[in-house]
């Protein structure tokens, strides 16, 4: 009777680890989701921003080769946005939203053209080349967060002046790391260990922050806590 009871106890026990293992597992996924889908977004609004602002120079515009890649980019940005209104807003297959990377990859490249074919046509009319200076400049100047990888944001990152291992350099901080810096003079910094060594996250090619930031838990990754001076705060 005993061994009956001990064997119940056992059963709900590992059901028990199991339903909680499951169920932990699918939470993270729907976190993981929500997030690479909210980034998506926020880097759509960032080109649509783009195509707007370069709508004001197409009355300029010339050559037809030229307001047909403009158009191309329109399209393509049209399609993206259906196929983002059609993804659920919560679901457990972060797979879906990362099927879309590759089209924005795409978009990106292609509004970049423009802006180049842009400045081409307008180059020596001052008032004209004003209008492309806000578009100058990559969309993001950096994949994430010096510090902590986490994923490049224009409303909350700021270069950051720092000192550490005798040396200084300029880098992009996200809010919560650079008000450590500013609070505790010191800041865990991302590394990963390759070859018995501690490796910085950018030097890897193989991490990328827009996706892999949120599952940092399934890899080996290593936190180290540095003394950093913080030189100078662009707020």
């Amino acid at each position: 009777m005993l061994d009956v009871i001990i064997f119940v106890i056992c059963a709900i026990f590992l059901g028990s680890a199991w339903y909680f293992f499951v169920s932990g597992k699918k939470t993270m996924s729907l976190i993981c989701y929500r997030r690479l889908y909210s980034q998506s977004v926020a880097r759509a609004d960032r080109l649509v921003l783009r195509l707007n602002h370069l709508n004001n120079l197409v009355p300029y515009i010339k050559r037809d080769e030229t307001l047909t890649s403009y158009q191309n980019a329109i399209d393509l940005m049209e399609t993206f946005l259906t196929a983002v209104n059609r993804l659920p807003p919560l679901s457990a297959r972060e797979e879906i939203v990362r099927a879309m990377e590759p089209m924005l990859l795409e978009i990106e490249m292609k509004i970049n053209g423009c802006i180049d074919d842009f400045e081409k046509e307008v180059d020596g009319t001052k008032e004209l080349g004003t209008l492309l200076k806000p578009l100058k400049g990559p969309l993001c100047p950096v994949t994430g967060c010096f510090f902590c990888s986490k994923p490049y944001s224009p409303r909350t990152f700021r270069e950051t002046t720092v000192s550490f291992d005798a040396e200084t350099k300029t880098v992009y901080g996200c809010a919560s790391c650079r008000a450590l810096l500013k609070s505790k003079k010191q800041v865990e910094v991302l590394h990963f260990m390759r070859n018995g060594k501690n490796v910085h996250w950018s030097e890897l090619s193989s991490y990328d922050p827009r996706s892999d930031y949120y599952k940092l838990g399934a890899r080996r990754s290593v936190w180290r806590r540095m003394q950093i001076s913080l030189v100078k705060d662009e707020e």
